[in-house]
């Protein structure tokens, strides 16, 4: 009997054990022993609460057990404690000092103010990509009208002057509603082509660009000695002049202070004024504008790179 004894005592040490990790504090108490017969009861003190043993003489080789863990009011205090000490550490690490918030602040504003930059730099460069498409277009276009129409340029007034003849009474006409948009319209898909996503107007007419008044009658393309040097059409200015139309040809030999205008007199002084109202030399990003040349390549440019004297003026049609 002792032996057994032993045994169940070491077998209740292991559950315990097993009741302290998994944290169960609580009574288990199976079939209570039988009322006859003697009993024999061994416990042990220490560590381990309090352990009855009641072994049932009359049916020992089925012995009732009942363990009793007593210290049960003392584990709860002591998980009640340790729970509220886990809750205020948790409760510490999830809120935020007034210095932890400017930090996160300070971070956000640095990362915003380098970001915002470069977001609206690619927006513009988009937009500018987009315009560029365009011109080309627009450019295809006129070798397409080139090409049925024995290399006549397209002309925007009914009559072609005696050049020399540079005045703006040369590109009056008295209907600009439609413009180069009605002989190009059947070479382009779309008329959206017309139309640059950085124009400013809100009535931006038919057109966003505009062709240089040098060529805007009907030219035979022989009598041009450098096509690829030659802007035949640009960004058109974006100030209004409401109620008529922005006008859709642009009058380069008034951007020099000089009356009456010479070739011979290029480069001469530009008049920031005189270019404002007649084109847009820096519409798109990085001031820049975008130009259309005779032999249908676009690019864009820096205003002062397309201005020279006669020989090297890219506004200048005719030059040798």
């Amino acid at each position: 009997m002792n032996i057994a004894c032993s045994r169940f005592n070491r077998h209740l040490s292991g559950l315990w054990g097993v009741f302290r990790g998994l944290g169960v504090y609580s009574w288990l108490v199976p079939d209570p022993p039988s009322r006859s017969g003697a009993a024999r009861v061994f416990s042990w003190h220490g560590e381990t609460p309090h352990v009855g043993v009641v072994l049932n003489q009359q049916n020992s080789h089925q012995p009732k057990l009942r363990v009793a863990l007593s210290y049960e009011n003392e584990m709860r205090l002591r998980t009640g404690a340790a729970s509220l000490a886990v809750f205020k550490v948790m409760k510490r690490r999830t809120a935020f000092t007034l210095v932890e918030l400017l930090v996160v602040i300070a971070i956000i504003a640095v990362v915003a103010a380098i970001l915002f930059p470069v977001f609206a730099s690619a927006k513009r460069s988009a937009k500018r990509t987009t315009a560029l498409s365009n011109v080309e277009q627009i450019g295809k276009a006129v070798q397409l009208y080139l090409n049925d129409n024995d290399d006549t340029l397209p002309f925007r007034t009914p009559s072609l002057p005696s050049w020399p003849g540079f005045g703006d009474v040369l590109i009056i006409d008295s209907d600009l509603s439609k413009g180069f948009s009605e002989m190009l319209g059947p070479y382009l898909s779309s008329t959206a082509v017309w139309y640059s996503p950085e124009d400013r107007l809100t009535a931006p007419g038919y057109t966003s660009f505009c062709v240089n008044g040098q060529l805007a009658y009907s030219w035979s393309m022989s009598g041009f000695a450098r096509p690829a040097e030659a802007i035949y059409l640009t960004d058109r200015t974006d100030i209004g002049r409401s109620p008529a139309p922005p006008p859709d040809t642009y009058a380069w030999w008034s951007f020099i202070d000089t009356e009456p205008f010479t070739v011979n007199k290029l480069p001469g002084n530009i008049d920031p004024v005189s270019v404002a109202v007649r084109i847009d030399p820096i519409r798109y990003l990085g001031n820049t504008a975008l130009y259309l040349f005779l032999d249908s390549h676009a690019q864009s440019m820096v205003f002062y790179r397309t201005w020279g004297n006669s020989t090297q003026n890219l506004h200048l049609a005719t030059k040798s």
